[in-house]
């Protein structure tokens, strides 16, 4: 308010002084030197409002703030007639009005109005009487009478105009805008905050009134040529390394080059790579060149992103705006060249495995150094009866874990590579390292020896082509994965761990798996009795019992490997199958009932099947002893459950049978799946409704059936009404009124 009360009260003394002595008001506010004004036919001639500042300081004091008039260059040009007016922008009246008569352009053609005190300035105003937020500069070709303060805008008379505002307030009126021709925009100083250093300068100098497309903001040039020179964005012409450019060195240094001569400022740069993350940097150089030198190496085989940001980066010219890059940043990636990893070698795999085979893998070792980039890597399968891969892996992008290992395998062992269950074959198979990529091993691709690193054949020994063997260094046979005779649950590793050298099978052996881990390569033990049934001190054995003796590892046996006593019966004699590992004895007739009955397993005739002796034999006897049945005990089945249960939830069941052991059980769960011979199974139903769970236990001759009802609920039915209830009695879908028993 106290600029705006100044304003007024200067003006109203300039209205009163006027009207007392307006030769006295033309001799303080006017600079004519030696000037003589040359008489205009036409009143306007060509004049044009050339340059306008507003804004020259922070807050009131505008100590530099001038409109520039121009004459098109003619000189000397007679002003009288003319009168400069002032627009208020919020509500579009006039706030200021000056006749210019007796006042003259200079030899060059200028004219300035600006604040008093300000140098070169031929018409005096007080300081900050042109307001800086929003408003309009006009000329007309009219007496200063027309121009009451707080008139409304015209453009009766007018010669020339210009609208000016502020970034982000709201825009001029369309009263203030009609000053302008139609289509042309308001004059923002403030544009990329450059209001208090720049003024809006006509360029050309003398064109196009009112219209301001003309006007560009640069450094101010008050009474005279104004600066025309339109400034250019800084741009990056090169880096180094180039874009998408591949086998860059990880010691490599990145180089900016610009358009002009810039500065950096704080972090002008950004290294993102998909190994070695966000890397910090020193910076070199100077003018239009800089070097950033990263303080720690990139990694082999990784991809990088460098970005320039274009707030950081500033022009060295005064020529404002642009300073900075045009976009708001300038970004490119490249590729570290890999280093081919050829000392890996496989160390373990396990391609036969219990079951489904939902625990295969392959083991790499990289002897210890760990975190090795396996960039550049393929791992083949081959199909030894075609001699031609059947998959390829990429290892592109895995690396070794700190000890060294890399797994590849079922998703059951949480491998570093997965692969689906099952892939592996059993042999005779191999697997095999190459130096390469994917499109080298498409499927049937013929074995070959270009480019690898290490191989392993695998399968029964001497059953392998010369194709397949050509894999490895002459002399080799497949490795074995049942040399324990005990295949489904051992892998072959090599031992010592890591040794033996690439393309060699003699280091490997059968073993217990340790994917991820160092090789345990245990020194050869002697074989033993692992489980029998009947248990060891068994009680209520079935009198029509079998007899299961498992070994420790595949075994051979001899006649008369076992002896079977009992004190009723006497010496039982029996007939077995099976083997290597597990063998099952029939018996020539029942055991007698309430007889106790001793086992013994001979050492001598029990021997294992690997070549790695001694010890070859059990190291003693084995005996256990079991008691059978009382004649009559009954079979009673039984189970519990977990009650009703949300469709795709598991039903779980708890075997509650008892009668002669061993029992034997089939349960019947009443959706049409296939039985299951488990103790205690669980299940899950794939729809809703009502299932009927039978199990019928079973010992020798004696059986019994029970059964359950399970209620299996659908989630989404059930749960708006759970949603929808204040309270529930039971919101669980176990509640035991959703069971019904039955006995058979």
């Amino acid at each position: 308010m106290g600029k705006w009360l100044v304003l007024a009260l200067v003006t109203l003394v300039a209205i009163v002084g006027r009207a007392a002595d307006n030769s006295d008001r033309a001799s303080q506010q006017r600079r004519h030197g030696n000037r003589r004004a040359q008489p205009s036919a036409i009143i306007a001639g060509n004049v044009t409002i050339n340059e306008l500042d507003t804004d020259t300081h922070e807050g009131v004091n505008d100590t530099a703030e001038f409109i520039e008039l121009y004459d098109g260059g003619v000189g000397n040009h007679d002003l009288s007639g003319l009168t400069l007016v002032l627009y208020r922008g919020d509500e579009s009246v006039v706030y200021l009005a000056e006749s210019l008569d007796g006042e003259a352009t200079d030899a060059l053609g200028y004219y300035m109005i600006g604040a008093v005190g300000m140098p070169g300035v031929d018409f005096s105003l007080a300081i900050g009487t042109i307001r800086d937020d929003q408003g309009a500069v006009a000329i007309y070709a009219a007496p200063e009478g027309q121009f009451p303060i707080n008139s409304p805008v015209t453009t009766e008379d007018l010669v020339d105009a210009l609208v000016y505002d502020q970034q982000g307030g709201e825009e001029p009126s369309a009263e203030l805008m009609s000053l302008l021709l139609a289509g042309q925009a308001p004059l923002y100083e403030d544009t990329g905050g450059s209001a208090l250093t720049h003024s809006s300068q006509r360029c050309p100098e003398g064109e196009s009134p009112r219209t301001t497309e003309l006007f560009i903001l640069n450094i101010p040039t008050p009474d005279g040529t104004n600066n025309c020179v339109v400034d250019v964005a800084p741009e990056v012409v090169s880096v180094f390394p180039a874009p998408d450019a591949a086998d860059v060195a990880t010691d490599a240094e990145i180089t900016v080059s610009f358009s002009e001569p810039v500065t950096l400022g704080a972090v002008p740069l950004e290294v993102v790579c998909t190994e070695s993350d966000l890397h910090d940097y020193t910076v070199t150089g100077s003018d239009s060149s800089y070097q950033f030198s990263l303080e720690t190496p990139l990694q082999p085989g990784e991809s990088c992103v460098a970005t320039i940001f274009g707030e950081e980066v500033s022009d060295t010219d005064v020529l404002d705006p642009p300073d900075h890059l045009e976009e708001s940043s300038y970004s490119w990636q490249f590729s570290v060249a890999a280093v081919i990893a050829d000392w890996i070698v496989i160390n373990e795999l396990d391609t036969d495995t219990p079951g489904v085979d939902m625990a295969e893998f392959i083991e790499l070792y990289d002897g210890g150094s760990g975190t090795t980039p396996l960039t550049g890597l393929v791992m083949v399968l081959y199909n030894g009866d075609t001699d031609t891969s059947y998959s390829v892996m990429d290892l592109s992008g895995f690396e070794t874990n700190s000890d060294g290992y890399f797994v590849a395998g079922n998703e059951s062992l949480v491998p570093d590579l997965v692969f689906s269950d099952a892939k592996l074959q059993n042999g005779t198979d191999a697997v095999a390292i190459y130096s390469g990529s994917t499109t080298d091993f498409p499927n049937g691709t013929p074995v070959t020896t270009e480019n690898l690193i290490d191989a392993v054949v695998y399968g029964i020994p001497n059953d392998a082509s010369d194709e397949l063997l050509a894999l490895l260094v002459d002399g080799q046979l497949p490795a074995d994965e049942d040399g324990q005779g005990n295949v489904v649950n051992d892998s072959l590793q090599r031992c010592p761990n890591g040794d033996g050298g690439q393309r060699f099978t003699e280091p490997f052996q059968a073993g217990s798996p340790t994917p991820g881990s160092s090789n345990e390569c245990p020194e050869d033990a002697a074989p033993f009795v692992a489980e029998v049934s009947p248990a060891r001190d068994a009680l209520n054995v079935p009198l029509n019992a079998t007899i299961v003796v498992s070994f420790s590892e595949g075994v051979s046996v001899e006649d008369n490997w076992i002896e079977v006593d009992c004190l009723q019966s006497g010496q039982m004699t029996a007939s077995h199958d099976m083997g290597p590992i597990t063998y099952t004895l029939s018996m020539s007739m029942p055991f007698s009932a309430n007889d106790s009955c001793e086992v013994t397993v001979f050492s001598a005739m029990v021997r294992d099947l690997d070549s790695e002796d001694p010890p070859d034999t059990m190291v003693a006897d084995d005996m256990w002893v079991f008691q059978t049945a009382t004649e009559g005990q009954p079979v009673v089945a039984g189970f519990t459950s977990n009650g009703s249960i949300w469709v795709d939830q598991a039903a779980v069941f708890t075997n509650t049978s008892t009668g002669p052991a061993p029992l034997e059980f089939n349960w019947d769960f009443g959706d049409g799946s296939p039985v299951s011979n488990e103790v205690n199974p669980t299940h899950f139903y794939p729809a809703p409704g009502s299932y009927i769970v039978e199990l019928t236990a079973t010992s020798g001759s004696l059986s019994d059936i029970y059964s359950q009802t399970m209620v299996v609920l659908n989630a989404t039915a059930f749960l708006p009404a759970v949603l929808g209830a204040t309270e529930s009695p039971d919101s669980s879908p176990n509640s035991r009124s959703n069971l019904a028993i039955r006995r058979h």
